[in-house]
């Protein structure tokens, strides 16, 4: 058996303390304090390194009426301690929100009118 294989099997190296539900809900408030709120936390994955182990929480811009465009970005959430420990920078992920917008653009003109037209 080889030594990756072995690797794989090993249990979390830490005991966990948050949920991928808690992950999000962290990296949400992180996003509105820092970015603003167009942008919402995605299904967190977990991933396990050898001395700690994270949720990695992909960042995605929505639109009312409309949802995701994408996926502009990465919340890194330690899962031992539920601290934010990395992030795509801000101005790569507005870049890629300007970007997935206007590729996106007609139809979320077209669902905020129909957001409108309801009222």
């Amino acid at each position: 058996m080889s030594a990756q294989a072995n690797l794989l099997q090993l249990p979390s190296p830490l005991e966990r303390r948050i949920d991928a539900a808690e992950a999000a809900r962290r990296a949400e408030n992180f996003l509105t304090r820092n970015l603003g709120d167009l942008l919402t936390a995605g299904k967190p994955r977990r991933v396990v390194f050898p001395l700690r182990s994270v949720w990695i929480v992909p960042v995605e811009p929505t639109y009312p009426g409309y949802g995701s465009i994408g996926v502009i970005g990465d919340v890194i959430v330690d899962e031992g301690t539920g601290e934010i420990v990395a992030w795509t920078p801000p101005d790569e992920m507005r870049e890629s929100t300007e970007q997935l917008y206007r590729e996106h653009e007609a139809e979320i003109v077209a669902a905020l009118k129909r957001i409108q037209n309801a009222v």
